[in-house]
């Protein structure tokens, strides 16, 4: 009889996880996969890659069976094991990327939580893996999470290094639109949300609900370009 942490029976429990996953059962294989990762937890020996590989997988199966609380404590702790290494294999730093996604994913569920601190934490952590999101929709993530915690001289930052390094002017002139609104600043607020639609911006829902914008709601302006907007909508819909 093998004892409880014999690392062949993690292989083992591996195994078993793979058949129900194949089966559908991801409950009872996630069941398999914490009893792996109960074994790797508690062996020294165990590379930071292979601890990565496991959350990861766990993560992904919690997912499919519906388990998000469980999906994001697993996700968390891979973030933790991913960051340990300053100095990466290439299978860790794939690995890396795939826990910078899994951070920006948990930041953007964070940021529709109204839990933007915790927003910006995921966010941090997701460029601190993977450097390539920066040219992406990081700047912009980022620049919500602060706008929206009123932390506005870091959100001026994120939305300037979003403009420069994203073409889609549309969304950083609505960026703006959101940043001077949050501040009362209605003559700027306006100017970005007309250039936003003039550039093809189409969210009129967004516009319609966005909370930020509470201040400029009522302005004649404001409701002028919403007209305006559902105007071009009907027309292209035509």
């Amino acid at each position: 009889i093998l004892p409880p942490l014999h690392p062949g029976l993690a292989t083992s429990y591996d195994y078993l996880a793979t058949i129900f996953i194949e089966l559908g059962h991801y409950k009872i294989a996630l069941k398999y996969l914490s009893k792996e990762i109960f074994i790797k937890e508690n062996t020294p020996e165990i590379q930071i890659a292979d601890f990565v590989n496991s959350y990861s997988f766990a993560a992904n199966i919690a997912e499919e069976a519906h388990l998000l609380e469980q999906a994001d404590q697993y996700a968390i702790k891979g973030l933790s094991q991913a960051k340990l290494s300053s100095k990466m294999t290439e299978e860790q730093l794939l690995f890396s990327t795939r826990f910078s996604n899994l951070a920006s994913k948990l930041g953007t569920e964070a940021y529709y939580c109204k839990n933007y601190s915790q927003a910006l934490l995921y966010y941090q952590q997701a460029a601190e893996l993977d450097s390539t999101i920066l040219q992406t929709h990081y700047y912009n993530n980022i620049g919500l999470a602060y706008a929206k915690n009123h932390q506005f001289p870091e959100a001026k930052v994120a939305f300037t290094n979003y403009q420069n390094t994203n073409h889609n002017l549309r969304c950083a002139h609505y960026n703006w639109t959101l940043y001077h609104a949050l501040q009362n600043h209605p003559t700027q607020a306006l100017y970005h949300m007309e250039k936003a639609i003039q550039l093809g911006y189409r969210d009129l829902k967004w516009f319609q609900t966005d909370n930020s914008l509470d201040s400029i709601r009522d302005h004649p302006k404001f409701k002028q370009l919403l007209q305006q907007l559902q105007a071009k909508l009907d027309q292209e819909q035509e």
